[in-house]
């Protein structure tokens, strides 16, 4: 079977896609997938260093751009869809899917033009823009949470989750956190594939008060993002926080799997692939929704977390050193308290999502091909 997977821009579409192309490999070693995105998204750069293969096409954003903005968006897209075009026509794809972002748009258009089966994941419970036009278009429609259904056909939507690389759902079996207790507390940090200011604002200034009142060892690993690398790795440096914590300061973290098993806490934003990582790994977290996030949607990620019992949230406008190092050393002093929240966290993951998305995948091709 030959597939197409278009979307990206960000780790919260690319990295279900990767789960999902995964699952296709395991089933059978014959599959070609290829993956279709755009020279400046976040795929251009994950997807080569993890051998899938890549096409580039143009493409561009519409919504909160501006009549010109909307305009140049609409010249891009419609060359991005004459690009998926002839894509389509030199690879020959049975199935196309579309993980979100406005890349995704362009390709899946050109795959319905094409009579070729189409098929959208949307990670969010409030769905995106591009995946609420494109649901009108496609043969199927994957959704994460129960509340999207409403945004969509319900004769062609089915609820499967949010896939999981399979390396991550697995580290939760090798490893079950790091030490913990009252000696060493292990934490992860991170903002999103790029960083985020503020949780890294935060940090620097919660740790500078935990190393004052000797709360112990604490050994970090904190994704910084790109552009606030090279500075957060000089303000961990700094002696007051050096003899207290520990810290491994990456620009972005590849093997998200390993970060995760040695992690006893997580704060990161609330994105909806995040969730179902935190989920699937079983870990408890202090999720930091991202305020500019489009319909207030990781808010509402974030919520669903809550409500259940397996994290705790704060508020992007609320968020300083001293709400975060209340909450961390709150949850450090209880570890029954984070042994519960991991356990929800737990009951919350859809261990079979990659599985499901990929048996409809199969049927679509089989029926375009019959």
């Amino acid at each position: 079977m030959k597939v197409i997977i278009a979307g990206g821009g960000t780790g919260g579409h690319l990295f279900p896609a990767i789960a999902v192309a995964g699952e296709l490999m395991h089933i059978d070693g014959e599959n070609d997938v290829l993956f279709v995105g755009t020279k400046i998204g976040i795929e251009s750069r994950v997807l080569p260093d993890e051998g899938w293969p890549i096409k580039f096409i143009t493409a561009g954003a519409i919504k909160g751009r501006g009549l010109l903005g909307i305009i140049k968006g609409l010249l891009k897209s419609v060359y991005g869809l004459m690009e998926s075009l002839s894509l389509i026509r030199h690879f020959g794809p049975d199935v196309i899917l579309g993980v979100g972002g406005y890349v995704s748009a362009p390709l899946v258009l050109a795959g319905r033009l094409s009579g070729i089966k189409t098929a959208i994941h949307e990670q969010n419970a409030m769905p995106g823009l591009t995946n609420r036009i494109l649901g009108k278009i496609v043969n199927k429609i994957f959704i994460t949470y129960p509340e999207s259904k409403r945004f969509f056909p319900s004769i062609k939507t089915l609820l499967t989750g949010n896939p999981v690389r399979r390396d991550i759902k697995d580290a939760f079996l090798k490893e079950k956190g790091g030490k913990g207790g009252k000696d060493t507390f292990n934490l992860l940090i991170f903002g999103g594939s790029r960083g985020a200011a503020s949780i890294n604002r935060a940090a620097i200034e919660a740790f500078t008060g935990m190393a004052e009142k000797e709360m112990g060892k604490v050994n970090i690993i904190h994704q910084t993002g790109i552009d606030e690398f090279e500075r957060m790795r000089g303000l961990y440096e700094d002696s007051a926080l050096s003899a207290a914590i520990k810290a491994e300061v990456l620009p972005f973290i590849k093997d998200m799997a390993s970060a995760y098993s040695k992690a006893d806490l997580v704060v990161c934003r609330a994105g909806a692939t995040t969730m179902a990582e935190l989920a699937a790994a079983g870990k408890p977290s202090i999720l930091i929704p991202y305020p500019f996030a489009s319909d207030d949607h990781q808010r509402l990620n974030a919520k669903a977390m809550v409500d259940a019992g397996a994290a705790i949230m704060i508020e992007d406008a609320r968020l300083d050193g001293s709400s975060l190092s209340r909450e961390i050393a709150r949850l450090m002093a209880r570890p029954e308290a984070l042994a519960d929240m991991a356990e929800k966290a737990r009951l919350m993951n859809r261990n079979d999502a990659s599985k499901l998305i990929c048996k409809e995948l199969i049927s679509l091709a089989q029926v375009r091909k019959q």
